[in-house]
């Protein structure tokens, strides 16, 4: 199976004190297991160089991570790899808050028995974000029992699972007349929030029973939200020795307050699209359901998949919720693309996705962020499916400035508490400038537009978002932009 590169991402939130402290593996503590279980402590970091990081190194599983630590690499996850080599799970999150993160790996290799082959979250709040989980296997050993989450087991908590790519990975049952269930993601009786994920080629394998939800299997009565994400070539094994197919194909939904929206969900093998089960005031709206074996809408409330209601505003034929069922259209740009294809960007076809979601771009944080093959960004009403956010990259690491439009970005103090001042100079005049503060999910919190147009420019930002209010501590990133340049630093501020 071939591995696809996540697109670039976005740093996510870190608990910062005056006393907190960044570890560095290796050249300062050997392994990231020892980092995060001995050395660091509620609010510290661990930052992870670019490296293989299995047995041979020095690495033993599962890695339990920490209340209040962020674990993040370097260069992000193409070059920061943890590989378990099928001896274990690879990272285990017990009673984290939602100041806990994992940022920036190759997470591959997990083998767990139940649940969580590659991340295993239990009464936990934390942020999965700009990783690679590939190939990880939760399976069902001897004696039996429910088999779940291949590569994201999440019970009870409210993580936030996003921007990552999700690809490979197998909830697998041998044993007994039990089930498998979330070969890519398993939420049950969690608040989870899985958004702008690449969900690709992963399996819910049961050898006796249906296996459930190929792609993200979710239960439980507690708001959950699943949006903006690209839910491809997924299945579930057809069961009972080929008599009784698979269920949930893309996603098995049994949950009454769930929102499914924004997403492309296509060519998952047995089990259909989506398969609803107890979800009458389940909420599906602007997805594209498109190849599905076994149908694309399966149990689905009333009218939702009927096509025959009317047309959307690209004049495309939807139900009464705004979902489709057309080939999305992917842009031919490398193996792994799944970049929609558009005219504008230089394409001969127009994806039905383009301009088809239920909001602005804006107002999902998604307006630099790009579904184009030539980078620029979601403009107007937001595109379904995945984003590719570019410019902000994977890890801690920032850009640089381009062929010297940019003669300086400078942050001071950084960290700080009050106050920041941002200085910038410029080699040429601009009149369009723009600096913008982001939050964490990528969010506007403020913006300093029209820029006086001199060669050397101080902004003061004093912690208030757009409104006046005052923001909480955290990361956050500036992004000074003109329009054939970007330059992004990132800001820490304390409590």
């Amino acid at each position: 199976m071939k591995k696809i590169c996540i697109g670039l991402g976005i740093a996510f939130l870190v608990a910062s004190q005056s006393e907190a402290k960044t570890w560095q593996v290796p050249s300062e503590v050997p392994t990231i297991k020892s980092a995060v279980e001995d050395s660091a402590q509620y609010g510290d970091t661990v930052l992870v160089a670019a490296g293989t990081y299995d047995t041979t190194s020095g690495e033993s599983f599962p890695i339990n991570m920490k209340n209040g630590v962020v674990l993040i690499s370097e260069k992000g996850a193409d070059s920061t790899i943890i590989d378990a080599d099928s001896t274990a799970r690879v990272i285990t999150c017990e009673d984290v808050d939602s100041l806990t993160v994992i940022s920036g790996f190759t997470i591959t290799g997990g083998y767990a028995n139940q649940f969580g082959g590659g991340i295993y979250c239990r009464n936990s709040s934390l942020t999965i974000v700009n990783n690679l989980i590939l190939q990880n296997t939760a399976h069902t050993g001897p004696g039996g029992g429910e088999t779940i989450g291949g590569g994201i087991y999440c019970y009870e908590g409210s993580p936030v699972i996003a921007y990552n790519s999700i690809q490979g990975n197998i909830a697998r049952d041998w044993w007994q007349w039990t089930v498998s269930q979330g070969g890519g993601i398993a939420s049950i009786n969690s608040a989870s929030l899985i958004k702008c994920n690449l969900i690709i080629g992963n399996l819910s394998l049961d050898a006796l029973t249906p296996g459930m939800g190929g792609g993200i299997f979710i239960s439980g009565n507690i708001p959950s939200i699943i949006y903006g994400n690209t839910i491809d070539s997924n299945a579930t094994s057809s069961g009972g020795y080929g008599i009784e197919h698979g269920k949930g194909g893309g996603i098995y939904a049994s949950s009454e307050s769930l929102k499914i929206t924004n997403n492309i969900i296509v060519n998952s093998m047995w089990g259909g699209g989506i398969l609803c089960v107890s979800c009458s005031t389940i909420t599906i709206s602007h997805n594209d359901v498109w190849n599905n074996v076994n149908g694309d809408f399966i149990n689905c409330p009333p009218d939702v998949g009927d096509t025959t209601w009317g047309t959307n505003r690209n004049g495309i034929p939807c139900d009464s919720f705004y979902n489709i069922s057309r080939d999305p259209i992917f842009a031919v740009c490398g193996e792994d693309s799944f970049f929609l294809s558009q005219i504008d960007a230089g394409q001969l076809e127009q994806s039905p996705c383009v301009d088809a979601g239920n909001v602005s771009a804006e107002s999902l944080g998604l307006h630099t962020y790009t579904t184009r093959i030539d980078s620029i960004a979601d403009g107007g009403f937001v595109d379904i499916g995945y984003h590719y956010p570019w410019g902000i990259v994977i890890g801690i690491e920032e850009t640089q400035s381009s062929k010297l439009k940019i003669q300086s970005l400078k942050v001071y103090p950084n960290p700080f508490n009050q106050f920041t001042v941002i200085s910038y100079q410029l080699t040429a005049k601009y009149q369009n400038a723009e600096c913008c503060i982001y939050d964490l999910s990528g969010r506007l919190v403020r913006a300093f537009n029209h820029l006086t147009n001199q060669q050397f420019n101080q902004i003061v930002w004093d912690r208030q978002d757009k409104s006046g209010k005052r923001v909480s501590s955290g990361i956050y990133f500036c992004v000074l932009e003109t329009p054939d340049f970007k330059q992004i630093k990132k800001l820490v501020i304390l409590k």
